[in-house]
């Protein structure tokens, strides 16, 4: 079991340096994560911990919406979390001690009671090995996480896929020097958009035609909506692996200073939380084969 003092903490932690309520803090799981790296790093924990850790904060609100509204519901969550060993149980635990520590009250007290019994007799089914002979690396991180800095480090040859690449192309031409200006301007034009959705489709065919390559997807990939995508694309030809980049939040905006006086590219604070406000953590039930986790 999860030592789950550093729980409270780590929420009183992020509230005082995000300036935003308690209350409010549930809506911003993916955010936390991020920050919370800050923290986990002065403390001596394992990184399996770390992870465990990371885990309960991006998923603890689908469990609090569960109690609360029954969605998703119980199979749904089986489903969700099949693969992932006692995470169920870790959450329910966290859960508890999470409303303890903040007295959040529900008017069906039995409906966590309910849960925390059910899911401690819930055992994990095991994945099936991929044998297949390639690879399809999903790099999950937030802008400035050093994932094309990983990509260069790799003595791979690797088919790289960047769909943000084609926003920063476009917004070039149009006088846009960073991405968030090229984002602004993609969704305030609809032909500029367009322009762009032209040069993403090109990229992905001929991505597509690599069968017996390995192939990198080099975007921030943090929604689990975006890696399905993906994985739905390639999952027949290809081992599916995630390379999580967790890099504390203080680095992600110093890394931003720095790349926007260095070759004038960069992404604000409010874009790069924006992204990071989308944020679940890979687990297998998405159709991965594999997670590896790469801690900055």
């Amino acid at each position: 079991m999860i030592n789950l003092k550093y729980f409270p903490k780590l929420y009183r932690y992020v509230v005082s340096l995000n300036k935003i309520r308690e209350d409010e803090l549930i809506n911003f799981d993916g955010v936390t994560v991020f920050t919370s790296l800050d923290i986990l790093k002065q403390r001596e924990i394992n990184e399996l911990e770390k992870i465990k850790i990371l885990k309960l904060i991006s998923y603890q609100s689908i469990i609090l919406n569960h109690l609360k509204f029954n969605k998703p519901t119980v199979n749904q969550l089986l489903n969700i979390f099949k693969y992932e060993e006692n995470l169920l149980e870790e959450l329910s635990f966290c859960i508890q001690n999470y409303l303890m520590d903040y007295k959040i009250i529900f008017s069906e007290k039995s409906s966590l009671i309910k849960f925390i019994n059910y899911f401690k007799i819930n055992k994990k089914k095991q994945k099936k090995i991929s044998l297949k002979k390639n690879n399809l690396y999903i790099l999950v991180g937030a802008p400035c996480s050093r994932k094309s800095t990983w990509i260069k480090e790799q003595n791979k040859k690797f088919i790289v896929l960047n769909k943000d690449s084609c926003v920063e192309q476009v917004g070039i031409k149009y006088g846009k020097n960073n991405y968030d200006d090229s984002y602004a301007l993609m969704h305030r034009d609809e032909n500029i958009k367009n322009e762009i959705k032209k040069l993403e489709d090109i990229q992905v065919k001929t991505v597509l035609k690599s069968v017996d390559k390995d192939i990198v997807i080099d975007n921030p990939n943090l929604r689990i909506k975006n890696r399905k995508e993906w994985i739905k694309l390639f999952k027949n030809n290809h081992y599916i692996k995630v390379i999580v980049f967790l890099v504390p939040f203080k680095k992600l905006i110093e890394c931003s200073d720095i790349r926007s006086k260095e070759i004038q590219k960069s992404i604000s604070e409010k874009g790069i939380i924006s992204k990071l406000k989308t944020f679940k953590y890979p687990i297998l039930s998405e159709g991965i084969d594999t997670v590896e986790n790469i801690f900055y």
